[in-house]
C-alpha cells in the first residue's frame, strides 16, 4: 500500500487515530459504492440505501478492519463492478 495515495492519511498523521479514521473512511466509502450499485440495478433509493448499509456493517466487512490493505481494496469493490457494467452498457450501445 505504500503507493495508494489515501494511505498517506495514517503515514502523515499520528497513528493512534488516523488508521481508525482510514479504516472508517473506507466503511464509509464501500457503503457508498454499493449505494450507487444497487441504486443501479433497482432503482430504489430505500432499498439502495440498506444495500449500502448491509454492505459496511456485515461481518466480514467488520473482520477486514483488522487488515487495513484488505479493507481498501474491499471498499473499491463495487466501483469497480459498477465501473465495468457502464462500461459494458456503453459498449453495447455502439
Amino acid at each position: 500500500m505504500p503507493l495508494y495515495p489515501p494511505s498517506l492519511i495514517y503515514l502523515t498523521l499520528p497513528l493512534e487515530w488516523s488508521l481508525s479514521f482510514f479504516c472508517l473512511l473506507h466503511l464509509w466509502f464501500a457503503g457508498l459504492g454499493m449505494f450507487f450499485l444497487a441504486r443501479k440495478w433497482t432503482n430504489n433509493s430505500f432499498a439502495a440505501a440498506f444495500a449500502g448499509i448491509a454492505f459496511s456493517f456485515n461481518g466480514f466487512t467488520l473482520n477486514l478492519l483488522m487488515w487495513p490493505s484488505h479493507m481498501a481494496t474491499f471498499a473499491w469493490m463495487p466501483w469497480v463492478v459498477l465501473a465495468v457494467e457502464l462500461a459494458g452498457r456503453g459498449a453495447d450501445e455502439k
